[in-house]
């Protein structure tokens, strides 16, 4: 113990070359991990009033890790480093919101060479006047992967039911599981689903009040020139028509002016 801080060492795995962060009240590291997804944490100084280490990761892809917690030992006099501490995998999908049928990437990265399985909750849906989702079935499946050499693994998923996917990965690595990843959902719609959906996006654009103001504004402009463009025209127009009465009227003869032989 040196003042108010202690000395800590603490190591882990994830997935190759991920940016590892050491967080707590006082405290932020960063290390990479090496080509095996280890990573540590040597003779880092922390509070002694610190209560707990948070670990994130984030893959050579910029995906993050969901964070890992682990309390922090109040009398820590080993040599020996904590750990090892075995971080969740990232995971990403293609595609939030695709039409039934449709095929849905799922990839990510964790410790390399472990086996990976992923949790797919499905709950389908019934649509009620196109307006309320009802789940009325939840099923339950699993996917399982191998990750590569780098920790990445990759899979497919597709469904040609109206529903809602909701999915996490979870690795096992020396029979020892990893702390389940994000859990992302996948929404899977009809055809006729997705053009209401759109419609629906459009008249929510149209009635924004903000639109309607600026389409108020856009009126006033227009009648404001209607008005001005048509007063231009009758006033033309107006002219037009006392110019033609007054060519039509009787031209007053100036008698002084006829020659002698018209009084004959």
């Amino acid at each position: 113990t040196i003042g108010t801080t202690q000395s800590y060492s603490l190591f882990g795995y994830t997935s190759a070359r991920a940016t590892v962060s050491l967080n707590g009240i006082g405290l932020f590291k960063e290390v990479k991990a090496d080509e095996k997804g280890k990573f540590i944490f040597e003779n880092f100084l922390a509070p002694n009033s610190i209560k707990e280490f948070c670990l994130t990761a984030i893959d050579t892809e910029n995906r993050i890790s969901t964070p890992l917690c682990v309390p922090a030992p109040q009398k820590y006099t080993s040599r020996d480093a904590l750990g090892p501490y075995l971080l969740p995998p990232s995971i990403e999908v293609s595609n939030g919101q695709a039409l039934t049928g449709e095929q849905i990437t799922i990839t990510g990265k964790t410790i390399p060479g472990t086996d990976v399985s992923i949790a797919l909750f499905h709950e389908k849906s019934q649509n009620v006047a196109f307006v309320t989702s009802v789940y009325a079935e939840q099923t339950t499946d699993r996917k399982k992967v191998s990750a590569s050499s780098d920790g990445s693994y990759t899979t497919k998923v597709t469904s040609n039911n109206q529903e809602t996917i909701r999915l996490f990965a979870q690795a096992t690595f020396h029979k020892q599981k990893t702390p389940k990843s994000n859990t992302l959902s996948i929404k899977l719609i009809s055809i006729l689903m997705n053009y209401f959906e759109r419609f629906l996006l459009y008249l929510r654009l149209l009635l924004n009040p903000n639109i309607i103001l600026i389409f108020e504004i856009l009126l006033v402009l227009l009648l404001v020139y209607t008005r001005f463009r048509g007063d231009q025209f009758f006033h033309k127009k107006k002219k037009n028509a006392l110019m033609l009465v007054k060519n039509r009227l009787p031209t007053r003869l100036n008698y002084t002016q006829l020659p002698p032989s018209v009084f004959e």
